[in-house]
């Protein structure tokens, strides 16, 4: 019987989707927040994290045996822990809602949430593809994609802090908000950082 060959890339893609499950799974939270259990969901966000976590378990593991990876074993791990970042920060926001008791989810929070899962979905489209890097033509535009929404989460980040300090009202509420606020764009900075490395790989095994 033909040994079936390991599939790093099909690892990326359930690492892209892990990702985007955990910025669904934010938003579910956040827009029907007074009405749910905060702490039930943190648990189910780092449980995403987990399956995340299994997955660099799993490609350690695959690269000490292996002899001959699609692409360089350092590459590979620098690609899982990028992915790593993204839910990671994804889990971190949430936490930071709880840590700071935060009692009501503004607007804007929601506006950055729903920036965060475009950003999710865009990175997974980009991940699905990056399978085929070496003759892909549809890759660039979808990187390009994700950079455009990144940009776009950086001045959605600048408007919604700026407006946290213009106001002028609770400056305590202000800091914990501004605190979320860079989380988000965290997030949206590590989806791109995804994308820029996926850019040098393709480099490299050109």
């Amino acid at each position: 019987m033909k040994k079936v060959r390991f599939d790093y890339f099909d690892v990326f893609t359930k690492y892209a989707e892990c990702a985007v499950a955990a910025a669904e799974k934010l938003w579910e939270t956040l827009r029907s927040f007074e009405n749910v259990s905060l702490e039930k969901r943190i648990k189910q966000i780092h449980e995403i994290e987990n399956r995340a976590d299994e997955l660099s378990h799993r490609v350690s593991e695959q690269l000490a045996r292996e002899f001959l990876p699609p692409i360089d074993g350092e590459d590979i791990m620098a690609l899982c822990n990028r992915y790593d970042d993204v839910v990671d920060a994804i889990d971190d926001i949430l936490r930071n809602i709880s840590m700071y008791n935060i009692a009501r989810i503004s607007p804007d929070a929601l506006r950055c949430c729903e920036h965060l899962i475009k950003c999710c979905s865009s990175l997974s489209i980009a991940t699905d593809e990056f399978r085929n890097f070496k003759k892909s033509k549809r890759l660039k535009d979808y990187i390009i994609e994700v950079r455009t929404l990144e940009t776009e989460g950086d001045n959605l980040h600048f408007h919604c802090v700026k407006k946290l300090f213009d106001r002028h009202e609770n400056l305590h509420e202000a800091i914990m908000w501004k605190d979320i606020f860079d989380t988000f764009e965290k997030c949206f900075d590590a989806c791109d950082e995804m994308t820029q490395f996926m850019e040098r790989v393709v480099l490299k095994n050109s």
